[in-house]
């Protein structure tokens, strides 16, 4: 239905009769018993819908064949839809229900329950809400057919092709998801069809290089021009596949609303602009993304493109954003014009959608044509994303993507520009790697369903990826450093978990000192004696600088530190740069305040082995200290307290800030070598780091158990569950910095490991301890965190990490020890 052909309000009752279809089956390919007609006519209150109550043809021509009864059991048979979300033309008559009375607010969140009624309308494809209930017979059936595609043999009988393969494991997979976020208790369903998925993935190379369909995307609409909304349009300059610098669309990443994320959707969602050109919506973007104000009417005509890809599992069970592009919409505005009755745009402001949806039939049985073109008005449009907000399926695209868009929150009805939204130039695979990242939670419980079925199929361990030539390493280190020579705003988003609050890494803010305890001189220099003075110690033989040596980057080297009467400790010393951005201290947080760290270990009887009044009376010993504690202090009252007052004080003041990574930020692109900046995009996103180190600190300052409790052997540390006593606290390590890393080996809690070894730990996702027979009703036995899971990065990768690491490393500054009182002056 154009846009000239009716009133605003006809064409809003045009859109009434909606439901969860897509992309249905063409009557050529329809079989022969079918009516002629398979669809609903334009301009019918039903357009698109399947006018047949009858299986398609949607996996092979016969009708009856199991893949498509599979489907029609999945999407069709007795569908009663749960949320149609708005009123039939009928039911609005019956009901007294005026349009103007309906279309009040937020009208296309509404609900309405399905009814008997509604199940001859829907069929066709896989886009109709998935089937949740079944008959007896039903469900026999489905299980049935779900373990003919568990069978080896039988599955390859069935399956042509690895496409088809894919398809079928997505249409399963999104029918299981759906159920399984419903909490069903059929348990047996689950299973079969968890088993289904699994028995269907294809290896990642496999899926790889699988087609996308583009290219016979272009072929079947060849020469489409604008002319109206209800004729075909491709961008004859637009292809997904070109990352080049002569091609007017670039690739936007943007914070994922709830409708676009994976896990609800089984999709890689991809959004390209073109703004009359690449200089030109990189400007644009630009002045957006600064805050300048913008004309309200877009700088001549202005382009966007709504990529959507499948994103299914694995063999190895890892998330794969395909490149089977699955959906594809255009919107072009053009506000030169003066708009009026007549244009043909979709929204009547300049606004006009061109929507292009893969089908089944056409992908299998026709592959030269795997795609149908959708007009903006056609009730087809309104499909199942398989979100949970469902707005898509009451409204036309137009009537919220539109230039006239209230609130100034989306500039030119552009709503991943809004401010919100944080656009900038996508990296590299950006979009593809957060869409993967966002299906953690299906395929953790994919891999728990599966352990109920044979735990080998749901082991985690992964293969690592593959490498890139030298080639490909030296181009994915150019366009990264192009990214991250802009303003941390514009990078691509951080693949971190659901829940976890994340800070961007950057540069250290100015050191704020407590108002219990500010900062002057007097009281830094007697913290910096202090802090050299063995003479604190119980033996005389120990200083802070024992265990924290300015020439070992403020750490002891050791495994771990030697205590009184060189007792091996059972920790390792961490550096204690920095300490003045930290909110607690030792690993397990069991001071709230830097004093209160200095005093525990001055009165641990394993360190320092002193007492308070042995510190004060080393202190009162010495004219030089009593007059540095007036100055510092207002009078020459000594007290442990303020001795550990003055100590904090000068920890406070050892901030360098001086790396490579810090001299990058501030602009010398050159201080990473193109390793490094390889390492950093993957320590933001596929190495998950940001999970736990983020932030100018490279740390969330929390605790976490990563696998390193020894729980039950030797070396056992229980960690913070020794401070609060909390059982959920067992093993739980405070997340160290990662600022002067490679300077500060040995590594973790236990000093048990270097850096390479490390690296090759959480890339396997860190040790996890199994429970012996005797510990299954252990309340002490810890839990590995969640956020750890096998990364399956390859050598170079790791490589990369390690070379981003180093960045992070200070450029060395020799401390000088002072003199101290009443001793002969440091040589």
């Amino acid at each position: 239905m154009a846009a000239g052909d009716a009133s605003w309000s006809k064409l809003l009752r045009g859109a009434m009769a909606i439901f969860f279809v897509s992309a249905f089956v063409p009557a050529q390919y329809a079989m022969a018993q079918q009516p002629a007609a398979a669809f609903y006519p334009v301009g019918h209150s039903l357009e698109g819908l399947p006018a047949s109550e009858q299986s398609q043809a949607v996996y092979h021509a016969d009708v009856n064949h199991s893949l498509n009864r599979l489907h029609h059991l999945l999407f069709v048979d007795q569908l009663v839809p749960e949320e149609v979300q708005t009123q039939l033309p009928g039911e609005m008559q019956s009901a007294g229900v005026t349009p103007q009375e309906l279309y009040q607010g937020k009208w296309y969140f509404g609900k309405r329950a399905g009814t008997d009624a509604d199940l001859k309308y829907f069929g066709g494809d896989v886009r109709v809400s998935p089937v949740r209930q079944f008959s007896t017979e039903e469900r026999a059936e489905l299980v049935k057919l779900l373990a003919e595609l568990s069978s080896p043999e039988r599955r390859e009988e069935l399956i042509a092709s690895p496409l088809q393969q894919l398809l079928v494991q997505w249409d399963v997979m999104s029918v299981w998801w759906q159920l399984e976020k419903a909490n069903s208790d059929d348990l047996q369903l689950l299973t079969a069809m968890a088993s289904a998925i699994r028995s269907l993935a294809l290896g990642r190379d496999e899926i790889e290089q699988l087609p996308s369909g583009f290219a016979q995307l272009q072929s079947q609409f060849e020469n489409s021009a604008p002319i109206a909304t209800s004729k075909p349009f491709l961008p004859d300059d637009f292809d997904p596949s070109a990352a080049t610098d002569s091609s007017p669309w670039l690739e936007i990443g943007r914070k994922s609303s709830a409708l676009f994320q994976a896990e609800r959707t089984l999709h890689a969602s991809h959004v390209y602009y073109n703004f009359g050109g690449r200089n030109e919506t990189k400007d644009l973007l630009a002045a957006i993304q600064a805050g300048d104000d913008v004309s309200p009417n877009p700088p001549g005509t202005i382009q966007t493109a709504l990529v959507q890809t499948l994103v299914v599992v694995d063999d190895q069970l890892r998330p794969i954003a395909t490149p089977v592009i699955d959906d594809i919409r255009i919107r072009m505005s053009n506000p030169s014009t003066d708009q009026n009755a007549l244009d043909a745009s979709s929204s009547r402001d300049g606004s006009s959608h061109w929507i292009f949806r893969r089908t089944r039939a056409g992908s299998i049985l026709d592959p030269e044509h795997p795609f149908r073109f959708v007009p903006d008005t056609a009730q087809a449009l309104f499909v199942e994303y398989g979100s949970l907000k469902h707005a898509t399926y009451a409204a036309q695209c137009a009537l919220c993507h539109r230039l006239t868009n209230g609130g100034g929150q989306a500039p030119f009805g552009i709503r991943s520009l809004s401010k919100h939204a944080a656009a900038h130039i996508a990296a590299a695979d950006e979009r593809t790697q957060l869409a993967e990242s966002e299906m953690a939670a299906v395929v953790e419980r994919l891999q728990s369903r599966l352990k109920s079925v044979a735990p080998s199929v749901a082991s985690t361990r992964l293969p690592p990826r593959p490498e890139k030539s030298a080639a490909e390493l030296a181009e994915l280190a150019e366009k990264l450093r192009e990214v991250y020579s802009q303003s941390p705003d514009t990078w691509p988003a951080p693949t971190v978990d659901a829940g976890v609050e994340w800070r961007e890494i950057g540069l250290l803010p100015e050191v704020t000192h407590p108002a219990e305890n500010p900062h002057n001189d007097a009281k830094e220099q007697l913290g910096k004696a202090l802090f050299f003075d063995p003479r604190l110690s119980g033996s005389g033989q120990i200083a802070c600088a024992s265990c924290h040596d300015p020439d070992l980057a403020w750490g002891d080297g050791r495994t771990t530190s030697f205590g009184h009467s060189r007792k091996l400790l059972g920790r390792n010393a961490p550096s204690i740069r920095y300490v003045a951005f930290q909110e607690t201290f030792f690993w397990d947080g069991r001071a709230e305040t830097l004093a209160d760290q200095a005093i525990a270990v001055f009165l641990n009887p394993d360190e320092m082995h002193a007492s308070a009044e042995h510190v004060v009376e080393t202190v009162s010993a010495h004219a030089a200290y009593r007059e540095l504690m007036c100055e510092a202090f207002g009078d020459e009252q000594i007290t442990l307290e303020r001795v550990a007052q003055a100590i904090a004080c000068f920890e406070r003041t050892i901030i360098h800030g001086r790396t490579r990574f810090d001299a990058f930020l501030q602009g010398k692109s050159d201080m990473m070598s193109d390793s490094a900046i390889r390492g950093m995009d993957l320590f933001r996103r596929d190495a998950r780091c940001m999970n736990c180190h983020n932030g100018p600190m490279f740390s969330d300052g929390k605790f976490h158990e990563v696998g390193l409790s020894y729980y039950g052997r030797k070396y056992q540390d229980l960690g913070r569950y020794a401070t609060t006593g909390e059982t959920a606290d067992v093993g739980k390590f405070k997340t160290p910095t990662l600022r002067d890393v490679t300077a500060t080996t040995p590594l973790m809690h236990n000093g048990l490991f270097e850096l390479p070894g490390v690296l090759n730990m959480y890339n396997a996702g860190m040790p996890t301890i199994k429970r012996k027979e005797e510990q299954l009703e252990d309340e002490l036995f810890p839990t590995k965190s969640p956020l750890l899971k096998p990364l399956g990065l390859n050598r170079q990768d790791l490589a990369d990490l390690a070379a981003f690491l180093s960045t992070l490393e200070e450029a060395k500054l020799r401390v000088r020890p002072p003199e101290l009182p009443g001793l002969h002056p440091a040589p």
